[in-house]
């Protein structure tokens, strides 16, 4: 078995079978912040897994 479809196995057995799932979105603003550095973004969302 490759990598590849153990990391399909594992995302399956965790997250699969209509399970719902919440995790963590990161992303960067699109303006800095008062120190006029990028300013990091996290929020959770729910995740949900179709195979």
């Amino acid at each position: 078995m490759s990598r590849y479809e153990e990391g399909l196995k594992i995302i399956e057995e965790r997250c699969g079978n209509g399970k719902d799932n919440v995790i963590s979105l990161a992303t960067i603003a699109m303006e800095p912040n008062s120190e006029d550095k990028p300013r990091p973004y996290v929020r959770e969302v729910d995740a949900f897994y179709n195979s």
